[in-house]
């Protein structure tokens, strides 16, 4: 979870009597830089939604590649708040310090504006009262406290700041606890910023896939779903998400999405997304959506590689097994493995023949799985009707089985006929070669997406050249987002094809493929936006 990131922080102890340290003077980004600051907060970049109410909480990045969107949103809360403290929690990037939970309680954050200083009477209580450690070596460095103090400096100069910073490895009770202990401290000119980053290392097309998930986790207060977002601090998440709940502000709304790709040509595999998200007094504004990671041909034997319907790269594989679904995905995972997360279903197989109902951020998925059977065609088409008639059904998945083999035109007919009892979207398996897609119905039929997975045992599968798509698909009650991954097998492991040959395969899937309705293309980021 470490970034390897230059940092512009420096911080000056100042030593008084026989060694006591009075102060952690901590300086900001771009440090003593004032013309820089001011041509920061004078820029006028503009929100794509502006505040419009009084926040009560604040998510916001802390990657500096966004200053001028950072400042656009502390110029918008300066319009409807005037707090006397601001909590500041992130995560604790360096792993400085064995607490889980650190602050600082002699730190001075310096800025080009002025000094923000500690609420002493807060961070006092808290550390008094076992919920947090001092530690303040931990901020020395720590740009996601550090990266807000001339915001706050420039926009709240009479505001003092309680910073803290959470372990990467805490439970979900542990931080529920913190909270309540925080809570108690709570008042009516407290502010609460969370500094979050979002989507890490892997490129554009995936982070905005990934950041579907954690929007509408956030704007459904789905804690359940905290720890499977692929963002760097699942402990500042949910924080922030229970001390708005019990403050009452769960209303919602994103004010900006970005990416470093948006802002560097070179930064197109490996990025960092931003999302700029305000909590105000209200009921939640629910987002009614799911993801899907799907993917092409698996070999044999996928019970014995530990897949499940929905799987999470959390679960732990014996290593020294010649054949574990953690070394065939070695070269897909990504850097600390971030691509095979953030997704509200991951499938790659579906064990069970028939259909089984799942939920998730108000929307009820059907998902399905049958081998193509001659004999019992008709025995299928019923039992997907009966399925499609679900009271209150939003989304049909179906995993289909060809076996092997070409796709006729009497294969064609039979999917045809299947997609007619209501399935929203259809993935082939079975056949070795990319097959375009339709739609059909108010469905996306895809026949194959090539492969996936070899079985590295046979020679005659680590030796045959072979390629596959993986697709990321958000489906929310108006659209269909399609992410297109390609990919290739390289001895046996599925491996992301490079960004510069990504757009042309993108534009071939595409082009070859037989869409009869509205859709909106975004060939640099992989995805189509078709109307369902």
């Amino acid at each position: 979870m470490k970034k390897l990131i230059i940092l512009w922080a420096a911080v000056v102890v100042v030593l008084v009597g026989c060694g006591e340290v009075s102060e952690t003077r901590v300086k900001s980004a771009y440090p003593d830089d004032v013309r820089m600051w001011e041509k920061i907060f004078s820029s006028e970049v503009e929100l794509d939604a502006p505040v419009a109410t009084e926040p009560q909480g604040v998510i916001l990045p802390h990657h500096l590649i966004v200053a001028k969107e950072l400042n656009a949103v502390y110029r918008e809360l300066a319009k409807f708040v005037n707090p006397g403290t601001i909590i500041v929690m992130g995560p604790n990037h360096y792993e400085v310090g064995e607490a889980k939970i650190q602050t600082c309680d002699n730190c001075v954050f310096e800025t080009t504006v002025g000094e923000v200083m500690l609420d002493q009477e807060v961070v006092a209580g808290l550390v008094e009262g076992g919920a947090m450690t001092v530690n303040n070596e931990a901020f020395r460095q720590e740009h996601a406290i550090f990266t807000h103090s001339a915001y706050i400096a420039k926009y709240f100069p009479e505001a003092e700041v309680v910073p803290i910073i959470f372990d990467f490895e805490m439970s979900e009770e542990e931080v529920f606890l913190f909270t309540e202990s925080l809570s108690k401290y709570i008042y009516e000119d407290t502010f609460i910023i969370g500094s979050i980053d979002f989507s890490h290392d892997i490129p554009p097309e995936g982070a905005d896939f990934h950041d579907h998930s954690s929007l509408a986790t956030i704007a459904n207060f789905d804690y359940d779903n905290i720890y499977d977002l692929e963002i760097d601090s699942h402990e500042t998440l949910y924080a922030i998400m229970k001390l708005m709940e019990k403050d009452g502000a769960m209303s919602v709304v994103r004010h900006a999405h970005t990416n470093m790709a948006d802002y560097y040509e070179e930064h197109k595999e490996i990025t960092t997304s931003h999302q700029f998200i305000t909590f105000s007094e209200g009921e939640t504004n629910p987002v009614k959506g799911v993801s899907i990671l799907t993917v092409g041909n698996m070999p044999d034997g996928n019970e014995e590689l530990g897949l499940e319907t929905s799987w999470r790269w959390d679960r732990e594989y014996e290593a020294e097994k010649d054949l574990t679904l953690a070394k065939q995905l070695r070269d897909i995972r990504g850097k600390e493995d971030r691509f095979l997360v953030g997704a509200d279903f991951i499938v790659f197989n579906l064990f069970e023949e028939g259909c089984g109902m799942q939920e998730q951020n108000g929307m009820k998925v059907m998902m399905c799985k049958y081998s193509e059977d001659e004999e019992r065609f008709r025995e299928i088409l019923d039992e997907l009707e009966v399925a499609a008639d679900t009271e209150e059904l939003d989304l049909m998945y179906l995993l289909y089985d060809f076996g092997s083999g070409e796709l006729t035109e009497e294969r064609k007919k039979d999917v045809r006929s299947i997609a007619k009892k209501g399935i929203d979207i259809f993935v082939g398996r079975g056949l070795e070669e990319v097959i375009p897609f339709e739609t059909y119905k108010g469905g996306l039929l895809f026949y194959s997406l090539g492969d996936f997975m070899v079985d590295n045992n046979l020679v005659s599968d680590l030796n045959r050249e072979s390629e596959g798509v993986i697709l990321g698909l958000y489906v929310d009650e108006e659209n269909y987002y399609v992410y297109h991954f390609p990919i290739e097998i390289i001895n046996g492991y599925p491996k992301l094809k490079d960004f510069s040959v990504r757009p042309a395969s993108f534009l071939q899937f595409t082009a070859e493929a037989d869409l009869g309705r509205d859709v909106q293309t975004d060939t640099q980021k992989g995805v189509l936006i078709i109307e369902r």
